[in-house]
């Protein structure tokens, strides 16, 4: 699922939902509730709490029942979605508890910023147990709190997995040092400028009281320490916000430097980022450019590994119909290179897979095979190559044409002559034409080896297979186990 998705199903959509309905609730307990309704062991009446939890606190002064609470749930909002954008991805359940969580506070927080208080209107009683007054807010509290737990300890080692800590914050101090000063800085004249205007106009207000002196001045100065207090927790804030926002810049461009001169040195050094780093398309760009570096100078392409962004893949059938990344987008994946389609030994191969593929589909799991010759060499003549023709019509999967081995490159199969002359090699073409598979003219390169790659839901490898010989494929319990996952 894009990471825009998840904000808009896991982020927004509850924390609305949450606020939509408690307010929704009071407005009705306020038109409807004139007198208390009974239904079981609920009472129904309205109550405006000036207090806070169950009524604590009811008759403290409003700076601490009204003024703190409606400050304190601006930050609220703010502390909530800088939370919701450092969190993992993978972490739905606690998105949502963390939602729930939030939107009942500020919800309650509304309340004494309409009314100056909270509005109850809930009342529980069973036999000599009762409960203080509450409303929907105060229950959804819970249930946030108990997503959150449920979450932390189903989902503890998603939150920040190992493969995506880079170790240390503070890569290049100089740059990120600059960022967070910046940061600061902007907040700092925003703080200033609200703060002089919110000053000036307390004082406005205050003077057209008939308040004495030095309870205006008690007042003025109560609300300068309680902005300055809430401004140093603010900057405090942005300064912890800019030391993690430039460390998933700085790693990134770190990285790709290192690997860039690592290539020009004629090493084999795979670049891989983390999962919530800036620059994303820079793996893409490294596997690219990598890729047609080694071809060009005739050196061995380094493989993809797990956990590596997968190259996106686009090209067309030999039906001549389009496929792009969005044939895979949102779905998990399993994409089988082969060498040319006329390849006896290939079409045994996806013969025998046949049943993994057709439960890989129902499964939901994208499936995409890819020759090296052209779409218009792809069906040949049956008195040719026997039943291969008309295995390779049957299928219902894309069968992509890439004869000027673009794929191939970006996915950095591989080629060995002795993978020719293997004994498993020569028993499975054997067994090919024994099936009826038979070898028609080559459209492509006899050194190719075959690969599998299955990919995640985020594009990103799972396990990837690359064969040693021209019949080597991974065992049927290792396609098993991505399916079952």
């Amino acid at each position: 699922m894009s990471q825009g998705r998840v904000w808009l199903g896991y982020v927004l959509l509850p924390f609305a939902l949450v606020l939509g309905i408690d307010q929704a609730s009071k407005t009705l307990a306020q038109s409807y509730l004139v007198n208390p309704l009974s239904w079981g062991p609920f009472i129904l009446g309205l109550h405006y709490n000036t207090g806070f939890f169950l009524g604590g606190f009811k008759d403290a002064s409003q700076l601490l029942t009204v003024i703190l609470p409606v400050s304190l749930g601006g930050f609220l909002v703010y502390a909530h979605f800088v939370l919701q954008y450092f969190l993992p991805i993978a972490s739905k359940t606690l998105r949502i508890g963390l939602s729930v969580l939030f939107a009942s506070f500020i919800s309650n927080v509304v309340d004494r910023f309409r009314f100056g208080s909270v509005v109850d209107f809930i009342f529980v009683k069973l036999g000599v147990i009762q409960t203080g007054v509450f409303n929907i807010a105060d229950s959804l509290q819970w249930l946030g709190v108990g997503l959150f737990f449920f979450s932390f300890i189903r989902e503890r080692n998603v939150f920040y997995p190992p493969e995506d800590r880079r170790g240390r914050l503070w890569i290049d101090p100089y740059f990120q040092g600059k960022y967070c000063l910046t940061l600061i800085f902007v907040g700092a004249s925003f703080g200033l400028i609200s703060g002089f205007l919110s000053h000036s106009f307390l004082q406005i207000v205050l003077s057209r009281t008939s308040l004495p002196f030095e309870q205006t001045i008690g007042i003025q100065n109560t609300f300068t320490w309680s902005y300055l207090f809430i401004c140093a927790f603010f900057f405090v804030s942005l300064f912890l916000i800019g030391i993690r926002l430039s460390h998933r810049i700085v790693g990134p461009v770190k990285s790709f430097s290192r690997f860039l001169d690592d290539l020009i040195n004629g090493k084999n050094s795979q670049f891989k980022l983390r999962e919530r780093d800036e620059f994303m398309h820079f793996e893409e760009l490294a596997m690219r450019f990598q890729t047609h570096f080694h071809e060009n100078l005739g050196m061995i392409k380094p493989k993809l590994e797990t956990g590596m962004k997968a190259p996106f893949i686009s090209g067309t059938t030999f039906k001549g119909e389009r496929i792009g990344p969005e044939y895979f987008e949102g779905k998990k994946s399993w994409v089988i290179f082969y060498r040319y389609a006329s390849c006896p030994l290939c079409a045994l191969h996806l013969s025998e897979i046949r049943p993994l593929i057709d439960r890989a589909k129902n499964l939901g799991i994208a499936v995409a095979v890819v020759y090296e010759n052209a779409k218009d060499k792809f069906i040949k003549p049956q008195k040719e190559t026997g039943e291969i023709g008309r295995l390779l019509g049957e299928m219902q999967i894309p069968l992509i044409a890439d004869p000027e081995k673009k794929l191939y490159f970006l996915y950095r199969t591989q080629k060995s002559v002795l993978g020719l002359i293997s004994f498993k090699a020569i028993t499975t073409f054997l067994r090919a034409k024994k099936s009826g598979y038979l070898q028609g003219s080559i459209d492509g390169e006899l050194s190719q080896l075959p690969a599998h790659f299955f990919l995640g839901k985020e594009g990103k490898v799972v396990d990837c297979y690359y064969g040693t010989t021209i019949a080597d494929h991974p065992p049927r319990m290792r396609i098993e186990k991505f399916l079952e996952i």
